[in-house]
């Protein structure tokens, strides 16, 4: 029994100088203002006289701090070990953390020393000996001394997980090992001809079909109003103050289509919309500093018009933070009614960043990072014929201005409506419906070859 005894008391005298070496007795906390102080955990005590702007959990020993919209570390006494230098940071892993400066990601130790220079649009964390980064378009692995392991012939790369990874080839599956060497891909899939015509949208809004360059694709933001601001939790309310600007750089930006896409560097699914249109919007960014941003167009719909309508497409990369929720990352597509200066009710749709989203994914990059691949939206305007409407998209950051959020938005397929045309002989129906939704339902219906006599 007493040697039992000196076993439990042991293992708590060690597990207690490990919690303190780990830094669990020191935790963030917020204070007035919407900052953080470190305070002892067991007394409350502050540490010593820091506020930060954001402070995160600690992971390994190390907490990331935001100031001055950068970002660094302290250690487990909550006093600094790394400067707030980068623009982003992820936390510890294997002794080393991703960080990101001047747009380009790298990795440093815990003593803050580059060990990876800064050269990478994409980094995995080290969970291996080896991880996986890409730049100018391809994937390689690295190793914790910098040096190229293997060049890897993939389009996307899915992160390791227990020695395997899962990657994509010329849309083929497959699976990698932490070595370069290919364990499994699927066979060939038959190739299926199909041709997309990529001007088709621009004929179609020459043809007066679509408004003027509502799709972008002239290439530029002609008819668009462009603004920038910031947004402010004021009370418990989510308050975006955008005001008209230029086309701004980094957050107005027109995407064109390339072949192969470029991907999205969190969501890892392509750029381009899928439509196969050459033009569409990225609004927003990931640096932080509770941004906003907007785009909007007016429209104006023909009167005794039947059949008007529009399809827009949007894809959404957010951060999550974990705030409340009038405080977190955003994206909303609205249309306005110009006369009444309301929103249309059935046309307004807003994402809050959040781990429970429906319909979007973590990244694989990044798990703190919610994202949703392309999506398409189509809104009858039938009810609206002589009316003014303004379509807008708005992005906008955490409104404590160390997280951000952006979006990617296109426009087009208008006017267009569901129509169904049967033969007899042979017997085929043609159906024709707007592009964008998950699946149509048939029915059958069986008519009536006499009418029944009405009682008087």
């Amino acid at each position: 029994m007493k040697y039992f005894y000196c076993l439990l008391l042991t293992a708590f005298f060690v597990t207690n100088l490990f919690s303190q070496a780990k830094g669990v007795l020191v935790k963030p906390v917020e204070i007035t203002g919407s900052q953080f102080r470190f305070v002892n955990k067991n007394t409350g005590s502050n540490v010593n006289d820091l506020v930060w702007e954001e402070a995160g959990s600690f992971v390994n020993g190390f907490s990331k701090v935001f100031a001055d919209h950068k970002w660094g570390f302290v250690d487990g006494s909550g006093n600094p070990v790394i400067k707030t230098t980068y623009e982003s940071a992820r936390n510890f892993t294997n002794h080393l953390a991703a960080v990101k400066l001047n747009s380009k990601w790298g990795f440093i130790n815990e003593k803050g020393a580059i060990v990876i220079p800064f050269e990478y649009d994409i980094v995995y964390d080290f969970k291996e000996q080896v991880t996986a980064v890409y730049k100018n378009g391809k994937w390689f692995l690295i190793n914790e001394q910098a040096s190229i392991t293997r060049v890897l012939g993939v389009d996307v790369f899915w992160g390791f997980k227990n020695g395997l990874a899962k990657f994509t080839r010329k849309g083929r599956s497959g699976i990698i090992n932490n070595k370069g060497e290919i364990v499994s891909l699927e066979p060939e899939k038959p190739v299926l001809s199909k041709k997309i015509n990529i001007a088709s949208r621009t004929n179609r809004a020459e043809s007066g079909t679509c408004p003027a360059n509502i799709d972008f694709e002239n290439g530029d933001f002609t008819n668009w109003t462009c603004y920038i601001g910031s947004v402010a939790a004021v009370g418990t309310t989510n308050v975006v103050t955008v005001s008209p600007s230029p086309p701004t750089p980094n957050r107005h930006v027109i995407i064109s289509n390339t072949n192969p896409s470029a991907i999205d560097p969190y969501g890892l699914f392509p750029t381009n919309p899928p439509d196969g249109s050459g033009y569409a919007v990225k609004l927003g960014n990931d640096i932080n500093g509770a941004e906003a941003e907007r785009i909007s167009y007016q429209i104006n719909v023909p009167a005794n018009s039947n059949d008007a309508s529009i399809t827009y497409r949007y894809a959404v990369v957010f951060q999550d933070p974990g705030h409340l929720t009038y405080q977190q990352p955003r994206f909303s597509a609205k249309l306005l009614d110009v006369q009444t200066n309301t929103y249309l009710p059935c046309a307004t749709y807003e994402y809050i960043s959040t781990s429970t989203l429906p319909g979007f994914n973590s990244s694989p990059i990044d798990d703190t990072i919610k994202y949703k691949t392309w999506a398409s939206v189509y809104v009858n305007l039938s009810h609206y014929a002589g009316k003014s409407l303004i379509l807008e998209f708005t992005t906008a950051d955490c409104t404590k201005g160390a997280h951000w959020g952006y979006a990617y938005v296109d426009v087009g397929d208008c006017n267009i409506t569901a129509s169904v045309q049967y033969l007899c002989n042979p017997s085929r129906a043609l159906f024709t419906a707007p592009p964008g939704f998950q699946y149509y339902n048939w029915y059958t219906i069986i008519s009536a070859l006499y009418s029944a006599p009405v009682k008087q």
